[in-house]
This record gives C-alpha cells, sequence and structure tokens, in this order.
C-alpha cells in the first residue's frame, strides 16, 4: 500500500472514530500517533517520537511530542496537541512559538487537534517561528492528492528540511493569497470594492452607498465567473482527454469532484447525514455510523452508483460476526428500506458490504442526467440510513 493509500485509509478510520474521543490525551492516542506511523516514525522508541518534550521556557513546560531522527538525534520537528472537539487559536499558536525558540535545531512546529494539521517554520525570521502556518491539512476523506504529496514531504523517509524550507516560502504566500480571495468573496472589505469599481469604469463617486451596492455586483459576477470558468475548463478537458493530450485519471478527477460537490449541495437541503463531508475526487464518499469501523457511503462508477454500509473494524472475525447479525434481521431491513439489497459478506477478505446499486447512470454519463441520478442516491441513502441505523445502534449494546 502506498502512502496515498495509507492516508486515505487512516482519514476514513479517524472519520469514525473521532466522535468517540473525548479528551487531549484520547485525541495523542487514537488520532495523532496513528498518523505519525503513517508518517514512518515509530512512536514507541522514546529516541524517535520523544513525549512530553521538555522545552525551556518556563520550568516544567513541555510540548507534547518531539520528533528526533537522523545522525544527530536532534528535534526536528516540535507537536503540540489540542482536544479534537477544540478549534486551533491563536493561544496554542503563541505558546508553540515559545517552544519553538527555545528548541533552537527545530525546523518545524505543528498544531493539531488530531484531524486538523498546522504546519510552521521561521521563514520571516530564523529561530522565531511565523504565527501563520505554511501549510493546514483536514486528516478528512476528502482530503486532496496536492495535500498529500506535501504530507509525504514529512514522511521519515523523504524528510529534507531544506527542500520544504523552499517549498514552505512558495505555499505560505500561496495559501495568505487564497485566504484573501476566499475572504473577499465571502465578504469583501471596502478597499477591494473601491479596488474594482476604480478598475471597472464604473460610473459614479466610491461613495458608501456605491460600495454597498457594488459589493453584491461583484460577488454575483465572481459567482458566474467561477462557474463559467469550471464548467469551460471541464469541457476543454474532455476534449483533449478525447483527443489523447491529457490522462484519463484527471479527467475522472475532475468529473468526480464535480459530480460530489452537486450531490452534497443536494443532499444537504434532504437530510443532515453527510452534511459535514467536502467533495473529493476519489470514487466514493462517506459518514461514520455511530460505531467504530461502520460507515454509510455514497460510491459512483462511471455509468453506476451505490449506497452502502461498509464494515471494516480491521479485524475478520469481527467484521464477519457483525455481518451476520445484521443479515439475520435481513427480512425487516430489506421490509423498511422498500426493496432487496446486496449482501457481501466477502469471503477471503477482511471487510464486508450491505449495498444497493442504482443504475440510472454515473459521473462520466451526460451532466444533464446527474440531477435524476443525484435524486436517487440521496433518496435511496435516506431510506437505507433509516432501514439500518436501529440495528446498528442495537449492536453497541
Amino acid at each position: 500500500m502506498d502512502f496515498a493509500d495509507q492516508i486515505r485509509e487512516l482519514a476514513s478510520k479517524l472519520d469514525t472514530i473521532k466522535v468517540h474521543v473525548s479528551n487531549e490525551e484520547a485525541t495523542k492516542v487514537s488520532l495523532v500517533m496513528p498518523f505519525l506511523q503513517v508518517l514512518g516514525y515509530d512512536v514507541f522508541d522514546p529516541t524517535e517520537v520523544i513525549p512530553e518534550f521538555t522545552a525551556e521556557i518556563k520550568k516544567g513546560e513541555k510540548v507534547d511530542y518531539a520528533i528526533a531522527f537522523g545522525k544527530d538525534k536532534e528535534p526536528k520537528i516540535l507537536i503540540e496537541v489540542k482536544n479534537v472537539k477544540s478549534i486551533l487559536q491563536i493561544e496554542a499558536i503563541n505558546k508553540l512559538l515559545g517552544y519553538f525558540f527555545s528548541v533552537t535545531k527545530t525546523a518545524f512546529a505543528i498544531l493539531t487537534n488530531g484531524i486538523q494539521y498546522q504546519f510552521f517554520s521561521d521563514l520571516e525570521k530564523k529561530n522565531v517561528m511565523d504565527t501563520t502556518p505554511f501549510l493546514i491539512v483536514d486528516i478528512v476523506p476528502s482530503i486532496r492528492d496536492q495535500e498529500i504529496a506535501e504530507l509525504k514531504r514529512f514522511h521519515k523517509s523523504y524528510f529534507n528540511a531544506e527542500e520544504i524550507i523552499t517549498i514552505a516560502r512558495e505555499l505560505k504566500y500561496t495559501g495568505e493569497i487564497k485566504r484573501y480571495l476566499k475572504q473577499q468573496f465571502k465578504d469583501p472589505d471596502e478597499s477591494f470594492i473601491k479596488l474594482i469599481i476604480k478598475k471597472t469604469s464604473y460610473p459614479g463617486i466610491a461613495t458608501k452607498q456605491l460600495v454597498d451596492r457594488f459589493s453584491s455586483i461583484f460577488h454575483n459576477a465572481f459567482k458566474q465567473y467561477l462557474n463559467e470558468t469550471i464548467s469551460n475548463t471541464l469541457k476543454d478537458t474532455i476534449e483533449k482527454t478525447d483527443k489523447g493530450k491529457i490522462g484519463s485519471t484527471e479527467v475522472r478527477d475532475i468529473l468526480r469532484h464535480r459530480f460530489w460537490k452537486q450531490l452534497l449541495t443536494l443532499a444537504k437541503t434532504k437530510t443532515d447525514l453527510h452534511s459535514k463531508i467536502s467533495p473529493g475526487q476519489d470514487s466514493w464518499c462517506g459518514m461514520g455510523a455511530g460505531t467504530s469501523g461502520l460507515g454509510y457511503n455514497y460510491v459512483i462508477f462511471q455509468h453506476q452508483a451505490r449506497v452502502e454500509l461498509y464494515i471494516d473494524k480491521g479485524e475478520h472475525s469481527k467484521n464477519k460476526e457483525i455481518f451476520d447479525r445484521l443479515v439475520a434481521a435481513k427480512e425487516g431491513i430489506e421490509q423498511s428500506f422498500g426493496g432487496p439489497l446486496e449482501w457481501e459478506r466477502i469471503e477471503g477478505r477482511r471487510a464486508c458490504r450491505i449495498k444497493k446499486d442504482l443504475t440510472l447512470g454515473g459521473y462520466r454519463d451526460d451532466e444533464q442526467k446527474w440531477p435524476k441520478i443525484h435524486e436517487a442516491m440521496v433518496d435511496a441513502m435516506i431510506r437505507f440510513h433509516k432501514a439500518i441505523s436501529p440495528h446498528i445502534q442495537y449492536l453497541k449494546k
């Protein structure tokens, strides 16, 4: 299994177990340590992953982890962990800044709640940690390929501090520009609107009334521009693929992301299921079923779709036991769903699934057909969840 697959598998696992994590210590053990293992570090070697590392700011103050490796065995990365239920705020950044300053050979610092990882370095002033991260990555099922590529640089086998620093400078300013543009799209400030008014030769003096009016015009124009750009890019990409100019994988990723974005937008108007999921490029998107190792997934193929309950608690016998207990309630589940389901024990493999395949079409079908596909998928998922969830609640007892 390559690094990308390991990260995606971890993201799926964390998505199901994070609801059961209630404090900082559990966040370290259940969420952060598995992440460090995927990055190639030996969490059971206290000379490599050093817990409660003493940073000489004030007597007795310690950073949660220091990662030390290489010939000198000096700490290369400091990690401060907060409860998974907390939002990473400036107070935690300031605390980490102090740790960074006191450990002179540290190249990077990470602030995390076990799901979001914020990466810092000293790009502005030597040995003084920046207060703005150069990279922010959420370990979620919708994690993008580019984010995985950036994480890979921190893998023990590929770690090169000088190379990361060079790339970090570009990432830092790229991130700041993106955050600024995102904020302007959401709630443009007065100076930005005045600049737009000036550059578009809009008649009239930039009075407060005109700025307020133009804010709405700008928002609508920017939204239309983004939609047109995405649509044209998609069309151009497909045409280039047909001419053999770009790979089919790139087209697949673009189409999947667009398909999921539209489906999840519709789903949020009908149910709270998957309401916190962001569109990705994978063949599936899912949410935890309320117990570790079980997830409700939407799955999409080129010309077919599916809703499923995927069962994988990491243990072959446990998965089969859960599947068999659900099979015992098959008649009632299918009656509640309103039709037959496919029950796949998948002999010879660890995981099991219960699914309903939908044959209306998939992501490679005409986009005009997508709304009907989306409607069918969301309707099936609502009925599917309603039929199975009471039995999953029973499994907890």
